[in-house]
């Protein structure tokens, strides 16, 4: 497992990141997954939200996007 946070990201306790990268001022909601993933500067990802890619082709989410539906790769 490898994951990359950097400083000011905030996860909730109920959250979940696995093998992703996480860029400042990204907010994981609660009940989140995040699986082989790169989330740029200020991503927010709602309650609930399952992203989830794969090793080969991880989920890129732009800076400043919101996230409010699932995603999968």
């Amino acid at each position: 497992r490898t994951d990359t946070l950097f400083p000011y990201t905030t996860l909730f306790r109920s959250s979940v990141v696995k093998d992703s990268i996480l860029f400042p001022r990204v907010v994981i909601g609660q009940g989140a997954q995040v699986e082989y993933a790169i989330l740029d500067k200020g991503v927010e990802v709602a309650d609930g939200v399952v992203i989830r890619g794969t090793a080969e082709h991880p989920v890129v989410v732009k800076k400043g996007e919101t996230v409010t539906e699932d995603i999968y790769s």
